[in-house]
């Protein structure tokens, strides 16, 4: 499983803001801007949420790109 921080950089990188991922997930701005910045994440909740976001995005990309593929057979 990935630590938080690693969560939080690839929701990131996917283009979620910290404002997107904070409505998504029910955890506070602040402390994703404090994880960024090398706090450590005091939840496994918090760890959790995380996971579930990015396990739904990356069941998005791979619907999209499935979709993608299809349409262009």
């Amino acid at each position: 499983m990935e630590t938080t921080l690693q969560l939080l950089k690839r929701l990131r990188s996917s283009g979620m803001t910290q404002i997107e991922i904070s409505k998504e997930t029910g955890i506070p701005q602040p402390r994703l801007s404090r994880w960024e910045q090398g706090d450590v994440a005091r939840s496994a909740d918090d760890a959790l949420r995380l996971n579930d976001l990015a396990a739904r995005r990356d069941a998005e990309s791979a619907s999209v790109a499935e979709r993608s593929s299809h349409a262009a057979a």
